[in-house]
């Protein structure tokens, strides 16, 4: 049971009132961690609505507390195929610091999406690239 309050979802809010939060949630700015994993950053952030770019820079900064993991793999999916496998990217850290400029986006929308198998899975970012 102790394990289920490790798995969190983070809503991001500039503020912290009930309508405020609820409009975060309704418009997908959020992400679902597990053991313990605490997000510290994610640019840009993540929600249904269109962001123009010049270029897509994607960052994701964790805290992984107690996890002193071996290996974190990080996938990352544009349009719903993978541009990052997932394959190990540190090893031995308490904390992932992140950022991928994807230099080959057709200009256009897209659909981003963070996952560190087995501890964070983000919504949808979208962005419009090219702008």
């Amino acid at each position: 049971d102790e394990e289920r309050w490790q798995r969190m979802t983070w809503i991001l809010s500039s503020k912290l009132s009930q309508k405020d939060l609820i409009e975060s949630l309704r418009a997908g700015k959020s992400c679902a961690t597990a053991h313990g994993i605490k997000l510290l950053e994610i640019s840009p952030c993540p929600g249904f609505v269109s962001r123009r770019v010049k270029k897509a820079i994607l960052s994701l900064h964790l805290d992984l507390g107690k996890n002193k993991l071996s290996e974190v793999g990080i996938a990352l999916y544009r349009d719903g195929e993978a541009i990052l496998d997932g394959s190990a990217v540190m090893k031995g850290q308490t904390d992932l610091d992140f950022t991928w400029p994807d230099d080959e986006a057709a200009p256009g929308e897209h659909w981003y999406a963070f996952v560190v198998k087995g501890y964070l899975i983000t919504s949808p970012i979208v962005l419009n690239v090219g702008g």
